[in-house]
């Protein structure tokens, strides 16, 4: 079956003729598109990989949102292109008529976990058809700014998706998958997907598909639709959870800032006490001279001397004091971070503890792991030594802090996203969770 899929793609890549206008420096009208497409997006990837290599999730992460905005605006300019010829009318000639519903048929068909990037070019090769001057008698049932609008949104609804998954850690979002939002991205703006959609906001027996379709995509390890509750919920767990961590994060950053605070504070008291020390004794100096002066003009610089001495100390008075304002706000700030940070930690553990004592919700601990069937073994096997850890309750030290918090938030996210994708089948799962967060915040 998956040899068929692929020889229909080639298949439809030599059959089909012209194709929208791209400007951009790509140049995706020229032959070998799917190469064009790996040849422009290798680098990012060979980068993604080795910053994975390297561990540094970090640069990997940057790496795959680098790749997914230099692909978006190449899709921007052809959907631009192809609205463009549909409202100067030009519709016979330029209609985009898509060759095959791939979204799904193509991912299940290609994803094999070792080449994710050649989704995106098969996938858009298929998808992009070609200028025919047939007349498409569905297009005929339909207005043009109703089509128009129902693209849009469906482009909108895959966009705000990309940027929300764009935060996530490349341990919940990998660039396979980034790469399979990008090709749903381009799909949302086709007139196939738009009179799909259409078709779904009256048909009541489309949910049945939907659930097969889901059905079909999780078993062949692709992720992609999913309902608005799905979504909803997905959203709203890990807003909960990211919410700890970005406060562990900011009361760090706060605790930064405060120590150095500190310690410019207190440099600059021990610079004013120097300086104060210096115009003691410039002062003494002074006063001898002055009680020592021969005449008049000697007397007189003597006491110029004297009074540039006081004003030395005067000012060092002043800095001292503003430091040592600087110095006990910044002291405050430092406490007020500690608590803040440990807070932070404390709330995830805390979230990661009441599930586990939950007897419903635990099992899914170590099932959100071992039945996700996009990670690797060596990814499962990482994840069930962090869970076995985090489950004996650890008290990390100063040096493990970040790793512990980093930990929480992994496990946490994947076993919401396992409750998240049963809001409808178990919602009695996603209120329990939902009730160990609130509890929480």
């Amino acid at each position: 079956m998956r040899k068929f899929q692929l020889c229909f793609l080639v298949g439809s890549m030599i059959f089909a003729t012209g194709c929208p206008k791209y400007r951009p420096s790509v140049d995706f009208n020229r032959a070998g598109f799917v190469k064009q497409v790996n040849d422009h997006f290798t680098a990012k990837q060979t980068a993604y990989f080795a910053a994975l290599t390297a561990n540094d999730p970090g640069t990997a992460k940057l790496r795959r949102n680098e790749l997914i905005e230099d692909a978006l605006p190449y899709i921007d300019e052809a959907y631009l292109d192809f609205i463009t010829a549909i409202q100067s009318g030009r519709d016979r000639d330029n209609f985009l008529a898509d060759v095959i519903e791939l979204g799904t048929t193509a991912a299940v068909g290609i994803t094999n976990g070792e080449r994710p990037l050649q989704i995106l070019g098969v996938a858009l090769t298929a998808f992009r058809g070609g200028r025919r001057s047939a007349d498409l008698n569905f297009y005929k049932e339909q207005t043009t700014p109703v089509l128009i609008s129902k693209m849009d949104g469906n482009r909108a609804k895959v966009r705000t998706t990309i940027i929300t998954r764009e935060n996530e850690e490349v341990s919940t979002y990998p660039i396979g998958t980034a790469i399979g939002d990008i090709v749903a991205y381009y799909n949302a703006g086709t007139l196939v997907r738009a009179f799909t959609e259409l078709q779904k906001d009256t048909a009541v027996a489309t949910q049945a598909s939907e659930a097969e379709l889901d059905k079909l995509k999780k078993e062949a390890g692709v992720r992609g639709a999913v309902t608005k509750e799905h979504l909803l919920a997905s959203n709203e767990f890990a807003s909960a959870i990211r919410d700890h961590r970005r406060a562990y994060l900011a009361a760090k950053a706060n605790l930064t800032a405060a120590e150095s605070t500190i310690t410019t504070a207190q440099n600059a008291i021990t610079d004013a006490d120097a300086a104060m020390s210096q115009a003691d004794q410039d002062i003494g100096t002074a006063n001898a001279q002055i009680a020592s002066a021969a005449n008049a003009t000697a007397r007189a610089q003597a006491e110029a001397a004297k009074s540039t001495s006081q004003a030395a100390k005067s000012k060092a008075e002043t800095d001292k004091l503003k430091a040592q304002n600087a110095k006990t706000a910044a002291e405050t700030a430092k406490s007020e971070a500690i608590k803040a940070r440990d807070q932070g930690l404390s709330k995830l553990q805390a979230i990661f503890e009441a599930i586990a004592a939950n007897s419903k919700l635990s099992p899914f601990l170590s099932k959100s792991v071992e039945e996700d069937s996009t990670l690797s073994q060596d990814e499962k096997a990482r994840k069930r030594a962090i869970l076995q850890r985090l489950r004996q309750k650890p008290t990390p030290t100063d040096a493990e802090r970040d790793g512990a918090v980093n930990d929480y938030t992994e496990i946490l996210l994947q076993f919401a996203g396992t409750i998240a994708e049963m809001v409808n089948a178990q919602p009695e799962l996603s209120n329990s969770l939902r009730e160990i967060l609130n509890a929480n915040k």
